[in-house]
C-alpha cells in the first residue's frame, strides 16, 4: 500500500494513527514535510523529532477536517462522544452536578461540538490503554 497516496499525509492535514506497535492510537496534525532523498520526513504536532512515515505502525485515517477523525467512544473536550453526524458535528454526553432546594443531583445533557468547538481529543484507545481498573474481591 502506498501510504502517501492512500492517506494523503500532507501539511495541514490531520492523521489518526498508531505511532508504534502496542502504543495508543492518537490524532496529530502534519506541520512540515521534508524530502530526504528517497523518503519523506514529517513534523507532527505530537512528535518532537522529524519522523519517516514508515515509522508509524498504522495510519487509519487522514483528513483536513479534525472532526472526520473522531470516532464514537472518543472524548472531545473531556466528554465521551455518543454519536457522530455526517462529519459535521459530534454529540457528547455531559454529566452536570446541580444543587437545588431539593438537594444535590446529577443531570445528563447532550451537547454538540462542531470542528471549531473542539479543543481536546482523547481517543478511546488512549483511554483504554491508560485506565486503571479497580478489582474488588
Amino acid at each position: 500500500m502506498n501510504i502517501e497516496n492512500d492517506f494523503k499525509v500532507e501539511v495541514g492535514r490531520y492523521i489518526r494513527y498508531m505511532p508504534t506497535i502496542g502504543s495508543s492510537v492518537i490524532i496529530s496534525k502534519v506541520l512540515e514535510k521534508h524530502n530526504r532523498g528517497l523518503a519523506y520526513l514529517y513534523k507532527l504536532d505530537t512528535e518532537k523529532e522529524l519522523v519517516p512515515i514508515e515509522h508509524f505502525d498504522d495510519i487509519y485515517k487522514s483528513s483536513p477536517n479534525i472532526i472526520d477523525l473522531i470516532e464514537v467512544g472518543d472524548y472531545v473536550n473531556g466528554h465521551r462522544v455518543l454519536n457522530k453526524y455526517d462529519n459535521d458535528f459530534v454529540e457528547v454526553g455531559v454529566n452536570l452536578f446541580t444543587t437545588s432546594i431539593y438537594g444535590n443531583s446529577y443531570i445528563n445533557e447532550l451537547r454538540n461540538y462542531a470542528s471549531k468547538d473542539i479543543k481536546e481529543i482523547l481517543t478511546h484507545e488512549q483511554y483504554q490503554n491508560n485506565i486503571y481498573k479497580v478489582e474488588r474481591e
